[in-house]
Order: structure tokens, then C-alpha cells, then sequence
């Protein structure tokens, strides 16, 4: 049964009441209360779907600052695990501080996973994206195919050749190890 425009406003606040007094409510419970207020809805799936786009919508209204905020403080966390992490890579032996070369490599490899956790939770937020400013949305498959698109073939002969340039990797793309104690799972 289609519901009128209004009939739907009153059912979407009394649900949104009903979820901001218990966040664990279930469907049935819900039913019970959209009863109570004289409004019955049969199918639990409709019921679900409205509460979803609830949801939904809340989760597009949440204050922008906040969320720039939250990526502030943990960008500031990053930061200083960094400044630590650089302590490793980049040991002072002044101090008689003597990292290993599997210590110094798993520290770069923290160091760049981390780096690439706060890029992804930016682009996640929408903080580098120009057409987020906008208010243009893409779809979840439109997301992915611009996240997951492969590299061109001009890129990837770049980056082999800084990383045979840097003794990174042979001709063949194989890894180079100058050190016998450095395990290629640490990489």
C-alpha cells in the first residue's frame, strides 16, 4: 500500500524517535510501536528499508567538521607514529641504538601501510575529492572501478625503472637483497 507524503514524514520521525530511544530495537518491536501510533505496516522488508534509508540519511547529514576533525586527530596520531618509525629507519648511533635490517625494512613497511591507511580514510571521508565539494555522488561500482583502475603502461615502466634505478629490483623485476639476514616476508 502506498503511503501519502505526510503519512510518510510522521512514519520516518516516529521511527527515527524510536531508534534514538533504543539503537537495538528490532523490526517487530518497531511494528509495535508504528501500532501504537496507528500507523500498520505488514511487511517487515518495507519496514526495514525505511529504516535503512534512515540511517542512510543520517549518515549524510553527519557534520562535516566532526569528521575533518576526526581525521585531524588521527592524522596527528600518524604523525607521531612516524616520528618514531623515522627513529628506526633512520637509527642514531650515537645513542648505541642498533636496528636491524629486517627492523628498519618492517619499519618502512609500517610507515607505508600506515601512510596509505590515512590516504584511503580521506578518500573514504571525501577530503580529496573536488566533485564531493560539488555534491556529486557516484554509485559503490563507480567508486571501486576508480579506485581499482589499473596503472598505465607508462606508469608501470616508470616505477620499475626508480625502483632498478635505486637497486631495488634486477632487469627481470626479481628483488634484490645486499644482506643475507634480510627475510623477503619482511618486505
Amino acid at each position: 500500500m502506498k503511503l501519502g507524503s505526510d503519512t510518510k514524514e510522521r512514519l520516518k520521525q516516529i521511527v527515527k524517535n524510536a531508534v534514538a530511544m533504543d539503537p537495538m530495537i528490532s523490526l517487530r518491536e518497531l511494528q509495535a510501536v508504528l501500532l501504537q501510533k496507528g500507523i500498520k505496516i505488514g511487511n517487515l522488508n518495507s519496514l526495514a528499508r525505511i529504516r535503512k534509508e534512515l540511517t542512510k540519511d543520517a549518515i549524510e547529514e553527519m557534520d562535516r567538521t566532526q569528521v575533518i576533525k576526526r581525521y585531524a586527530d588521527m592524522e596527528e596520531r600518524m604523525r607521531v607514529l612516524r616520528t618514531e618509525l623515522f627513529k628506526i629507519i633512520y637509527p642514531d648511533y650515537k645513542n648505541g641504538v642498533y636496528p636491524s635490517y629486517s627492523e628498519q625494512i618492517s619499519a618502512m613497511k609500517t610507515m607505508v601501510e600506515s601512510d596509505i591507511k590515512l590516504f584511503r580514510a580521506g578518500l573514504d571521508m571525501g577530503i580529496y575529492r573536488k566533485d564531493m565539494a560539488k555534491g556529486k555522488k557516484h554509485t559503490k561500482e563507480e567508486e571501486m572501478a576508480m579506485r581499482n583502475r589499473p596503472f598505465s603502461p607508462e606508469s608501470i615502466a616508470e616505477r620499475r625503472r626508480v625502483m632498478e634505478n635505486w637497486g631495488m629490483i634486477d632487469k627481470d623485476g626479481n628483488p634484490i637483497f645486499k644482506e643475507k639476514n634480510v627475510k623477503l616476508d619482511a618486505v
